[in-house]
């Protein structure tokens, strides 16, 4: 199956870990929210695993991948991917005949990048989102977002689903 637009994902944690072999551990793994007890408050450390995925028959255009802080947008990293040495070695790949025996749907299809990231004592100020945004010949392309909130915050949001939940029984 072949993809058509860039697409991307990331992993947001507390630590990144290369093991030997090359392998890739994720330590304290967020999943859906970071509740933090109060406002302002310093996340010690944060770590991004960023991939971006795009066709290989897209143009040698710049790519920026910005990360965007909470609240005001502000921008937290913001640095450039380039695939073009990758996108010339797998079109020389293709036209080398090498790849004839794999199926149509397998040569060449994907090209992508890997960004790690590890930001120390980032302080939020407010509940938001950290979003991770590429931009390549003037679209975005989202590759993630981790909410940021607080106990509170979460508490008084399940008091007004409960009160839904008991005003339709």
């Amino acid at each position: 199956m072949a993809i058509g637009a860039p697409f991307g994902d990331t992993i947001f944690c507390e630590d990144i870990r290369e093991e030997v072999g090359g392998k890739l551990s994720f330590m304290g793994v967020y999943t859906g929210a970071m509740v933090v007890p109060a406002l302002p408050f310093i996340i010690p450390r944060l770590c991004l695993r960023i991939r971006y995925f795009e066709p290989h028959t897209l143009s040698n255009a710049p790519i920026s991948i910005k990360v965007l802080g909470v609240g005001d947008d502000s921008i937290i990293y913001e640095g450039g991917v380039d695939l073009s040495d990758i996108r010339r070695e797998a079109q020389a790949l293709e036209s080398s005949g090498l790849l004839d025996h794999l199926s149509s749907d397998l040569k060449g299809q994907v090209l992508s990048e890997e960004v790690l990231l590890n930001f120390e004592r980032l302080v939020i100020e407010e509940t938001g989102y950290i979003r991770v945004r590429a931009a390549r010949d003037g679209r975005v392309i989202k590759l993630g977002a981790m909410r940021v909130t607080t106990q509170v915050e979460l508490d008084s949001e399940d008091e007004v689903v409960a009160d839904k939940l008991n005003s339709q029984s």
